[in-house]
């Protein structure tokens, strides 16, 4: 696999990525991207955290930072 993080406390989360037409995102999301993230389930105090996903392909290998995903 090549990554672009290499980060003691990575994690890796299958996600929904909602559409305009779904009340979300006007364009695709892209690798270097930072996201700020809440849980909507036991998060009593409202934190936030922030994350910068990284987006793979089918063979586990990171997507070239810049390139929308699909």
């Amino acid at each position: 696999m090549n990554k672009l993080y290499d980060h003691p406390d990575a994690f890796e989360a299958e996600i929904t990525i909602f559409t305009e037409q779904e009340g979300g995102r006007k364009t695709p999301p892209k690798n270097g991207i930072r996201w700020d993230l809440t849980y909507a389930e036991n998060n009593p105090e409202g934190r936030m955290f922030m994350i910068w996903p990284e987006f793979i392909d089918e063979n586990g290998d990171s997507i070239d930072t810049g390139v929308p995903v699909n």
